[in-house]
């Protein structure tokens, strides 16, 4: 073997090491890359679902009430989306069936049921389970008392054959009646349950713990 031909193997070696190690930086920096992307999901789902979570825990005890259904509908919707990711949604409640703020509520509700999607793909086990489920029952409630809004709007201009308006009592049993049919009391009664089963399984803490554990494996 010559001169040439052992610098020709050489270089061809060296062509490969260079290569095989530009494939394993690659590698890495993909690898990288795709922690910080489920890091930063995780952190923005963690942020949505604790946002929603201390909306509900600050105001669950009016769910409670089911005349909150009938007086209080508009207050208690407003106290639920007391955040600037949801305030807009108040609009439509104030505004009930026009087609401008009625477009934004069901924007922002869509925008809850996918966020309520992901938050199930990005955690893990029950964590996932129960957070996303809690998302997407919150947006059903919020829609549900929407709905509950335009039959109260309506309510309000009703009058009985004779030209006098119901009485109190006729009045919070239709709008029982009604929020009974929008399925409102079993979303809360649903809420109430994930609520226990976030508590019992520290479902807030594991998910701070899942973002901590992808921010230590970079």
């Amino acid at each position: 073997m010559n001169y040439s031909e052992i610098i020709n193997i050489s270089v061809s070696i060296v062509s490969i090491f260079i290569a095989l190690l530009a494939l394993f930086q690659t590698k890495r920096q993909i690898s990288l890359s795709n922690k910080q992307q489920l890091f930063d999901r995780r952190l923005s789902g963690y942020i949505k679902f604790n946002t929603i979570y201390s909306l509900y825990f600050a105001n669950k005890q009016y769910l409670k009430k089911e005349n909150t259904f009938c007086h209080t509908n508009d207050l208690v919707f407003l106290w639920l989306t007391n955040c600037s990711d949801l305030e807009e949604m108040t609009l439509a409640v104030y505004n009930p069936l026009h087609q401008e703020e009625q477009k934004i509520f069901l924007t922002k509700y869509e925008q809850l049921k996918r966020s309520a999607i992901e938050i199930s793909m990005i955690f893990d086990g029950d964590t996932s389970r129960i957070s996303g489920e809690f998302v997407a029952t919150f947006a059903d409630l919020l829609k549900a008392m929407y709905q509950q809004q335009v039959y109260i709007s309506k309510l309000a201009d009703y009058k009985k054959p004779d030209g006098k308006p119901m009485l109190l009592n006729e009045y919070e049993d239709k709008c029982k009646e009604m929020a009974k049919s929008l399925g409102l009391f079993d979303l809360c009664d649903k809420l109430e349950y994930l609520d226990d089963e976030i508590a019992q399984k520290r479902v807030a803490e594991l998910m701070k713990s899942s973002i901590r554990l992808t921010k230590e494996k970079k």
